[in-house]
């Protein structure tokens, strides 16, 4: 086999090339580059109106708890809580330019 084949004891150029995203100068490496924080309780009418659309988007909206089910089922709900977080972390805005401006 040659170097950097698949199975040698060389990696591959690519793996042996790789390093970690660079940081801001005054950046630690502990830092995460975007987080967030919201506190979710589906007794809220905004919390509703978003999972009646989250389970609309799913197409789950048939069934006998129909969309109630993302209120009801813990895991169901902890899916949408997750969807809404990441979706809001993705959001074009602040979160988006501190990491594009932090990594190079």
């Amino acid at each position: 086999r040659g170097e950097g084949a698949v199975g040698s004891s060389t990696p591959l150029p690519v793996v042996a090339e790789a390093r970690p995203f660079g940081r801001s100068a005054g950046g630690s490496a502990a830092v995460p580059l975007a987080q967030t924080e919201r506190v979710f309780n589906a007794a809220h009418e905004s919390v509703v109106r978003e999972l009646k659309a989250f389970a609309a988007h799913r197409q789950e909206g048939g069934g006998p708890w129909g969309w109630e089910k993302y209120r009801s089922s813990q895991r169901h709900y902890l899916r949408y809580c997750c969807h809404a977080i990441i979706t809001e972390m993705a959001a074009p805005g602040e979160l988006c330019e501190v990491a594009a401006s932090t990594v190079r």
